[in-house]
């Protein structure tokens, strides 16, 4: 879908496949700032974990349990993204 964007459309058909760009473009920056959190926290626990003195491994499964709730959030927002793709497929 995203390649949508480079191709000339018109704009009624644009503004149809908007909530589907709105949805999969916010889970998609979601789940780029989990990855980036747990990657931080390995590289630098201190910076991530400020009051608590973590060793690189702790710190990243301490990363990994958080980013599961956030990758919960980003797996319920693609299916959301889906069915409004799938609902904009029927009615185009």
């Amino acid at each position: 879908m995203w390649g949508l964007l480079l191709y000339p459309l018109p704009v009624w058909l644009f503004l149809t496949v908007l909530p589907t760009f709105v949805l999969e473009g916010e889970a998609y920056v979601f789940a780029a700032l989990a990855g980036s959190l747990a990657g931080s926290s390995w590289i630098r626990p201190a910076y991530v974990y400020r009051e608590e003195a973590l060793s690189r491994v702790v710190a990243l499964k301490k990363s990994l349990e958080e980013c599961l709730r956030v990758y919960v959030f980003v797996a319920m927002l693609l299916f959301m993204a889906a069915v409004v793709e799938t609902g904009t497929m029927i009615s185009c």
